[in-house]
Order: structure tokens, then C-alpha cells, then sequence
């Protein structure tokens, strides 16, 4: 079980540090790629809260608990500072999509840095796994993004045939599911403020 969350956890650092630096994907609006890694990481981030439901209920201040309640903080952030950058009537309305506001993007870009380094925090904390200032995340440049999320989506996939219908990993498939399920929503394409405010997730301690 802790390896196939320590899966979820590497591919949403990957998903999340992708959508901070821009990379690898240049012909995909900053907007975009951010809903892309905010996508990512509702997956990992509502699989961990299963994962410690009943610990973090029992327990609230260990330290895994504030950091995933740190990184659903940081993870709204993120969809706030879309919605600055692509502010406007129609766009508060969903009647039209982002009309990006080049001034706020360094706002956004900020904000993804932070939830990429909370994901990190909790992978440390829940995998034993500390990764060093001298470690940063490298992507090969030749991979594009959606390239990326299609790579993610086939191995949760993967993991969901291999597992089937074993009792014993009811809790597993299901949080795999939910995975699947908000990586699959970073494919569409148009960003608007409905799309958004679905992605938001709520503490459950």
C-alpha cells in the first residue's frame, strides 16, 4: 500500500514542479499548465486524506496532517491566483474563458512553487524520503506535458488492473480511481472559473 501511494506522490511532484517551471510544454498557456498541476495534486492530496483520516481526526497538530492541511491551503491559493490572472466579468460569470493578465503572473508562478514544495513536504514525511536542496525535480525536455499526464494516467491504470477486485485493496483502487479521475479533468483544454472552483479541496480535520 505505501508503495503504490509513494507512486501517487512522485507523480504529482512531477505533475506540480511541471506546471511551476512551464516545462516542457511551451505552447501551453501558464493558466493552463497551473490547472493542470492544481488537477494533480486535488489527487494526491484527497488520497492522503484517506490515507490518514482517522490518524489526523485522532490527531490534527502530527505533523503530516498540518502538512496536508497546508497543502489543500496552498492548492486553493494556486486556483485563486488563476482566477486573479485571468480575471474579468465574463470570466467571474463563466460566460468567457481566462483573458490573462500578464502582471499577476509572477503571483501564480509563486503559488505553484509552494504547492510543489508542500507535495514534497508530505512525500517526505509519509515515505521517509527527504529530498536535498541540491535534488531538484528534472523533467526530460522532450517530453511534453500532456505526454506527461498520459504517462501518469497509464500507470495508475496499470495499477488499478493489477489490483482488480482484491478486497484487501478497497481503499487503495478507490483513492487510484479518484487519481485517475482529476488527472483525466487536466485534459481539457479551456480554463474557465466553474472548472476551477470544482477543483478546490476541503479539509476533513
Amino acid at each position: 500500500m505505501k508503495k503504490v501511494f509513494s507512486v501517487l506522490a512522485v507523480l504529482t511532484i512531477l505533475l506540480v514542479a511541471c506546471a511551476f517551471t512551464g516545462c516542457p510544454d511551451q505552447t501551453k498557456p501558464i493558466e493552463v499548465i497551473a490547472r493542470d498541476g492544481v488537477a494533480a495534486a486535488k489527487g494526491f492530496i484527497e488520497s492522503e486524506q484517506k490515507q490518514h483520516l482517522e490518524e489526523c481526526q485522532a490527531a490534527p497538530t502530527k505533523p503530516v496532517c498540518i502538512a496536508i492541511n497546508k497543502a489543500i491551503a496552498s492548492q486553493n491559493l494556486v486556483i485563486d491566483a488563476i482566477e486573479v490572472y485571468c480575471a474579468s466579468p465574463e470570466f467571474a460569470t463563466g460566460t468567457k474563458p481566462c483573458v490573462p493578465h500578464p502582471n499577476a503572473e509572477t503571483q501564480l508562478r509563486e503559488s505553484l512553487q509552494l504547492l510543489n514544495d508542500v507535495v514534497k513536504q508530505i512525500k517526505t514525511l509519509t515515505a521517509g524520503v527527504r529530498p536535498g536542496p541540491d535534488d531538484p525535480i528534472v523533467l526530460n525536455a522532450g517530453v511534453g506535458f500532456l505526454t506527461l499526464l498520459d504517462m501518469a494516467l497509464a500507470i495508475l491504470s496499470g495499477l488499478l488492473v493489477s489490483l482488480g477486485s482484491n478486497p484487501k485493496f478497497v481503499g487503495v483502487v478507490a483513492s487510484i480511481e479518484q487519481a485517475v479521475s482529476s488527472l483525466s479533468k487536466a485534459r481539457e483544454e479551456v480554463v474557465t472559473k466553474d472548472n476551477l472552483e470544482a477543483l478546490r479541496t476541503e479539509p476533513k480535520w
